[in-house]
């Protein structure tokens, strides 16, 4: 079996965070389980002060500091080449330190640094340190890794609900802490995008007198959810002149503080737009006749608009239960080719009027094959029925 290579130099990795009150000594443990004595050169540590026992819990959202030592334990000069150090997740890698220039260690020289990354991942993470170093006067390099593990947790698991309400869009955010201790929201934004304008920035429920509210009032300052507690927050839009289904609608920021003194702001994804009463799919008529002749086929041009964000693949069927003394020619169930999202395609329907006076055109119902959502086109327009006669017909 080969034997492992030893090292002229040695690496030691500790977290940084906030120590806690203990009313006697204690000695802090490394993530490579080395001695403490390079951090308390450093760190001012005294008998009422404890460091991190071991790594701990990491959350979402907060800046994940690290303190590294690497020295040279041999009695002759080392040339450090390079240090890199990288944060690999399951989503992401991130390069937080790279070795400006060559640099001389002497005996019982070192080399420290502190790297700095917050965290936008979920889930398992490795902090990878890479050395690459040459002992004088030999010029062929060596190099060795050092990889540090622990995981991420979402302290603050949140469930959104939308509704619209005359022209205005309600978002609630449900926030629950899943951790075992206290945590402090210091803010709860929702950030809308260009589209969209916030007109009240955050109700705790149960709201205050709806009346009172002022526009950009914020109604809360601190708040402190204890473990496996829930709170809600109510964020008002204003809704545009123009809006359609699926349009980004923004997201939900949340700035947080626990009892160790760790602090981070997680982003949470965007959240869409959905509004069961807006149709992806219409029909819109293009320069619809002002009068027709009783009982004499009239063409009638339309504009199939797809507002949605996907492929529409549309199929025009007419409900004649619905239609009344105006009646379309052509046969049910026309396939149009795929409209893309935010284009339109013109169709050209035959239709008969069988009584005079004011009438409306309606019952052409659109189904979209792509998501299977019929979409109803009633009162598309209305037309004035001439009598049948010669003279009119001359006229027409």
């Amino acid at each position: 079996m080969e034997a492992k290579e030893e090292h002229p130099l040695t690496l030691k990795v500790m977290r940084l965070c906030n120590p806690s009150f203990h009313p006697s000594k204690s000695v802090a443990t490394f993530l490579d389980e080395t001695a403490l004595e390079v951090a308390q050169s450093h760190i001012p540590v005294n008998s009422s002060l404890i460091l991190p026992m071991a790594i701990g819990k990491v959350y979402l959202g907060e800046t994940f500091s690290c303190f590294a030592n690497i020295s040279n334990h041999t009695p002759s000069e080392v040339m450090l080449s390079n240090v890199k150090v990288e944060i690999h997740s399951t989503q992401t890698v991130s390069k937080l330190y790279d070795l400006p220039e060559k640099m001389s260690l002497g005996i019982g020289e070192s080399h420290n640094f502190i790297v700095k990354h917050q965290l936008f991942d979920v889930g398992n993470h490795v902090l990878f340190v890479n050395i690459t170093y040459t002992v004088p006067p030999l010029t062929v390099e060596k190099s060795f890794r050092r990889s540090f593990k622990f995981f991420v947790e979402n302290p603050l698991q949140t469930y959104f609900q939308m509704v619209v309400v005359d022209r205005k869009v309600f978002v609630e955010s449900q926030i629950h802490n899943t951790t075992q201790g206290p945590f402090i929201l210091e803010s709860v934004n929702f950030k809308p995008t260009n589209y969209y304008n916030i007109s009240v920035t955050s109700i705790e429920v149960p709201p205050v007198d709806p009346s009172t509210l002022q526009p950009n009032q914020l109604l809360f300052d601190d708040s402190i959810i204890n473990a496996n507690d829930r709170v809600n927050r109510i964020h008002i839009l204003d809704l545009p002149q123009s809006v359609m289904n699926g349009s980004e609608l923004g997201a939900l920021s949340v700035k947080w503080k626990n009892s160790d003194g760790l602090s981070g702001t997680i982003d949470y994804p965007k959240l869409f737009f959905k509004d069961p009463n807006i149709e992806e799919v219409i029909v819109v008529p293009v320069s619809p006749p002002s009068q027709v002749i009783q009982a004499q086929p009239f063409e009638i041009e339309l504009s199939v608009q797809n507002r949605g964000k996907s492929r529409a693949i549309v199929r025009v069927h007419y409900a004649f239960d619905q239609m009344i003394n105006i009646f379309p020619v052509d046969i049910s169930g026309i396939s149009l080719p795929g409209i893309p999202p935010q284009s339109s395609y013109n169709i050209k329907v035959t239709m008969v009027a069988v009584k005079t006076g004011f009438q409306k055109i309606k019952g052409i119902r659109l189904v979209n094959h792509f998501n299977n959502v019929t979409y109803h086109a009633d009162d598309l327009t209305t037309v004035f029925v001439l009598p049948f006669s010669e003279k009119n017909l001359q006229q027409q």
